[in-house]
């Protein structure tokens, strides 16, 4: 599970947050990488406090709203401690999900309604990281029935390896540009075994995402697990 994080985070790093650079549409600077101008950030907390449970991304947020320049700078190293098992886990991605949603609907939700890239950002991430997990999920469920009622089994079967296989070699080119981008001269090319079980991460955060997006609607804004050995 620890290098399939690692995985995840070489796409978030070495691809979507230089992405996000370029347009100045950060939309979060995580806690173990981010540096701030002291006076700004001293005012933020003094003036608003903190609200969600996804302070970071409360703090990015509003710098945004506030018209701050926010880069990425992919030459620094840093180091996190990640959840070690699926418990930890679990409860960081609810927390994660769920504060985004309260981040991008509630305290900033003016952003959404802004001429910027940020706010085309938002929108695509609501739409398709959370919506989009439901039809995403569904197509995977829906494949035994599609294989029970096809009219050549055997056909269907060849063409989903095929297609499984062409998948693999797009998802794995895409991992191992990933992180050469994220850690540069440090070789971690080794991560690229774990491509294969990539899809547990993925079905994780699909159904974090689905049931952040139900607690959500139901009022849940989020909470500390004081008792979480794991951010």
């Amino acid at each position: 599970m620890l290098a399939l994080q690692q995985l995840e985070y070489s796409q978030g790093l070495g691809v979507f947050r230089c992405a996000q650079a370029l347009g100045n549409a950060v939309t979060v600077v995580p806690g173990a990488i981010g540096l701030f101008e002291a006076h700004t950030l001293r005012e933020i907390l003094n003036s608003k406090g903190l609200r969600s449970v996804t302070e970071d991304s409360e703090i990015t947020l509003e710098l945004q709203e506030q018209g701050h320049k926010i880069g990425y700078l992919n030459l620094a190293r840093s180091w996190t401690v990640v959840p070690s098992d699926f418990k930890n886990l679990w409860n960081q991605r609810i927390r994660w999900f769920v504060g985004w949603l309260h981040n991008s609907l509630d305290l900033h939700r003016t952003i959404l309604f802004k001429r910027r890239w940020l706010s085309l950002l938002l929108w695509y991430c609501l739409i398709i990281e959370y919506f989009g997990a439901a039809v995403e999920l569904g197509a995977v469920v829906g494949f035994p029935f599609l294989l029970w009622f096809a009219p050549d089994r055997v056909l269907f079967t060849i063409n989903l390896l095929w297609f499984g296989g062409y998948a693999f070699v797009i998802g794995t080119t895409a991992q191992a540009i990933a992180v050469r981008f994220a850690y540069g001269k440090h070789n971690h090319r080794s991560l690229l075994y774990y491509t294969p079980f990539y899809f547990i991460l993925w079905l994780v955060n699909s159904l974090a995402r689905l049931s952040s997006l139900a607690k959500y609607s139901f009022g849940y804004r989020g909470k500390w697990n004081k008792t979480s050995k794991n951010p």
